[in-house]
């Protein structure tokens, strides 16, 4: 099948109906919450990457065994390397109250904790997010499978889409 802008767009659609109607029903009907959880997950794994020790684990087993462990959680995403209320705030544009009110519910389902203003993962996240997280490997692989057969990825590696790249420099 030949490059195509219009393939690509109707795949990329499709993928963004199917994640939000997803999350939507898995995570709490609350996409903000979904985004907040984003952030404090995209922190454990930036933070998890300077760690030498665990360098070489990347796995989706590692990661989640990582995460599942209190110890090395704390650790990575506790004092030293903190995430506060007020830091998500600012990361998501959520008003700081927003953020506070969603963080609190969130530590109510036991999926974060919060000591001392300080964010780490609460016991039900690692079932919360192998949930959320198998569902959104399938919806990628559907993505990147329909892309390759119908020419948007050939396409997102024409000339035309780096000349579209280029001018929102």
């Amino acid at each position: 099948m030949s490059d195509s802008f219009e393939n690509l767009a109707y795949s990329w659609e499709m993928f963004i109906v199917e994640h939000f109607k997803k999350i939507k029903r898995i995570h709490y009907n609350d996409y903000d919450t979904y985004i907040i959880m984003q952030v404090v997950n995209s922190h454990f794994i930036y933070n998890k990457n300077k760690d030498k020790l665990t360098k070489d684990k990347n796995s989706w087993n590692e990661l989640f065994g990582l995460a599942k462990s209190n110890d090395y959680n704390e650790k990575i995403i506790g004092e030293k390397n903190k995430l506060s209320i007020s830091a998500i705030s600012r990361v998501t544009s959520l008003p700081i109250e927003t953020t506070r009110r969603k963080l609190k519910k969130l530590c109510n389902e036991g999926v974060i904790k919060i000591k001392k203003n300080c964010i780490t993962f609460g016991d039900k996240h690692y079932e919360t997010w192998q949930k959320i997280g198998s569902e959104e490997v399938k919806i990628m692989q559907n993505f990147i499978k329909s892309i390759e057969e119908n020419g948007g990825m050939k396409w997102l590696k024409s000339k035309e889409a780096d000349e579209i790249r280029s001018k929102t420099k």
